[in-house]
């Protein structure tokens, strides 16, 4: 599954408060720090899957 890219660029430039602009940098970052602890957890479950000696350890 591949993440969709959002234009939050365009929304921060539509945004007309501080609190709006702040609140979608927030969002922003988060997003792009939950895209990369998921797609860790993915590589480590790939990575498991052809690791033999680690599958009595789960």
């Amino acid at each position: 599954m591949e993440l969709k890219e959002y234009p939050i660029e365009e929304w921060q430039t539509l945004a007309k408060t501080y609190p709006t602009k702040a609140l979608i940098y927030v969002a922003e970052q988060l997003r792009h720090e939950q895209a990369t602890l998921l797609e860790g957890a993915r590589n480590r479950q790939v990575g498991q899957a052809w690791s033999p000696e680690q599958w009595d350890e789960r």
